[in-house]
């Protein structure tokens, strides 16, 4: 009977040996499908830093041809005024 016993211990002890294993697994896929989920965020958040990045840039763009065209403005007025560079006379 004793070893009856021990086999019906053994098989017992494979069996939850099999679902835990079985439990961990679950877990360990459920972790990797969070861990995608976050570099999907992850991933997203750094795609609209880039786009406010580019849009930071051509803002800064824009306003030094803004800039630009008024220095430009101002030293077409400076020279006019005096008349000395006027090419025509």
């Amino acid at each position: 009977m004793t070893h009856v016993g021990k086999e019906l211990r053994l098989v017992l002890g494979r069996e939850r040996q099999f679902a835990c294993l079985l439990f961990e697994g679950a877990a360990s896929l459920f972790d990797f499908l969070v861990l995608a989920f976050h570099f999907v965020v992850l991933f997203g958040q750094l795609l609209r830093l880039l786009r406010k990045l580019l849009v930071g840039l051509l803002q800064l763009l824009l306003l030094r041809l803004q800039f630009g065209g008024e220095l430009l403005r101002l030293l077409q007025q400076a020279f006019s005024l005096h008349g000395c560079f006027d090419g025509v006379e």
